[in-house]
């Protein structure tokens, strides 16, 4: 089997683990280690069981700057580490950090969840497992789940056993609730549809949905959306998850420190309901423009609900003249005392004026993917050739748009809204 060894991780080799897995291997386990030990290559090393991987907790450092947090890999992808029983000959796991004070109650940190959607997207990329939720322990599954789905009394009646201490708390309830939170930034890390559509599994056939996501509607988006109008987002509360939502949405996490994904999931969820506070925004923060870079655009943007790579781009400059308008500044890009002290007080925008023209996704005809498409192809000649000013937009033009996204800083769903329409200029 090729890629082996997860590119990002820490090696650290356990070669006594020698038995080929199967090559139908498609799935991961999620573990928690109930274990505050920075590394279990010892532990792994002298026992008989091991997990393929190892996600620490994340450093103080690595949650402000919005980074993902370290990993070990043990045994590499093309051999079995026993940590599954009965699913070991085709199955992956990763242990974490953690479990021990709480084992119900503590979720994955902001980085752990980085770190888990990043590993899912890489396994998607080299080995194609699917990136999907599994929701029972049974040979047949495939995608990430968590260990309790084959722990009794929550294993299906064919599901295959993945420990044999009955009603152990693995990985406890609400890293549970986090699965479909981490497969959904898996998706966006991986270039896909958010189409996590699959509810949290629950074990025993049982599920709940406990997240919500652009289209959808009904009670929890109501919810959400009078949890954000409490928090001081100028939003309609009408039921239904559309642009503005998820605007909000992204503004919200990107001023907790939360995972900036614009999916309303139990992080957010749950830092809504319990009045999380925002990001204290350093008062001595330079003055920041275009082609700035550092640990202070990167809280900007963190509380704008961008991608925070630190980096002052067309993304960023975007979102910056976007503030400054709905917060009645002068819309010139640049982030200096009176644009820190509307951040310093909490200041919000009111609700966007519609765009003037439709969020435009594959599919769409008309004017305004001509305009896109000419907009693409002048501004940047290497598209030229890819793209045609037909006014359809099919598979090439979303390619386009998903690599533009990308270099920009926005999140590569190939939608053109709003962000992406600034970012072009349109």
């Amino acid at each position: 089997m090729s890629d082996s060894w997860y590119p990002d991780a820490i090696r650290k080799e356990i070669t006594k683990f020698a038995r080929a897995i199967s090559a139908a291997t498609a799935s991961c386990v999620g573990h928690v280690a109930v274990s505050e030990a920075a590394s279990l290559f010892g532990y792994f090393s002298g026992a008989q069981v091991c997990s393929t991987w190892y996600i620490r907790r994340s450093t103080p450092d690595q949650l402000t700057a919005g980074g993902m947090a370290d990993i070990e890999q043990y045994v590499p992808c093309d051999r079995v580490a026993p940590a599954n029983y009965e699913g070991n000959s085709h199955r992956w796991s990763f242990e974490s950090q953690g479990g021990v004070s709480d084992a119900q109650g503590e979720p994955w940190d902001a980085g752990q969840v980085r770190r888990a959607a990043h590993l899912l997207a890489w396994l998607n990329q080299a080995h194609q497992m699917p990136l999907q939720a599994m929701s029972s322990s049974q040979a047949s599954q495939r995608g990430f789940g968590p260990h309790r789905l084959g722990i009794d009394p929550w294993r299906v009646a064919d599901g295959e056993r993945w420990s044999t201490s009955r009603g152990k708390v693995c990985p406890g309830d609400a890293k549970i609730a986090q699965v479909v939170e981490i497969l959904a930034l898996a998706r966006v890390l991986a270039g896909q549809p958010l189409e996590v559509s699959n509810p949290v599994p629950q074990g025993n056939g049982g599920s709940v949905k406990n997240w919500a996501g652009r289209g959808d509607s009904g009670p929890l988006v109501l919810e959400l959306q009078n949890l954000l109008r409490a928090a001081g987002w100028d939003l309609a509360a009408d039921a239904s998850f559309g642009p503005a939502t998820e605007t909000a949405v992204r503004q919200y996490q990107g001023s907790r420190g939360l995972v900036v994904d614009g999916l309303a999931g139990p992080s957010t969820l749950g830092a809504l309901r319990t009045g999380a506070p925002s990001i204290v925004v350093q008062a001595a923060d330079p003055v920041l423009t275009r082609g700035s870079t550092g640990d202070a655009v990167a809280r900007l943007q963190r509380f704008l609900g961008i991608t925070d790579d630190g980096s002052f781009g067309p993304a960023t400059d975007a979102a910056v003249r976007a503030y400054q308008s709905g917060v009645g500044l002068t819309a010139d890009g640049s982030v200096g005392p009176q644009t820190w002290a509307k951040i310093n007080a909490g200041a919000r925008p009111a609700a966007p004026d519609p765009a003037p023209f439709p969020v435009l996704t594959r599919g769409a005809h008309g004017e305004a993917v001509i305009a896109l498409q000419t907009r693409l192809r002048e501004s940047f000649p290497a598209y030229a050739g890819r793209l045609v000013a037909d006014g359809s937009f099919g598979p090439a033009t979303e390619a386009v748009v998903r690599e533009f996204q990308a270099r920009s800083g926005l999140v590569p769903d190939g939608s053109v809204g709003p962000l992406t329409r600034a970012a072009l200029g349109l």
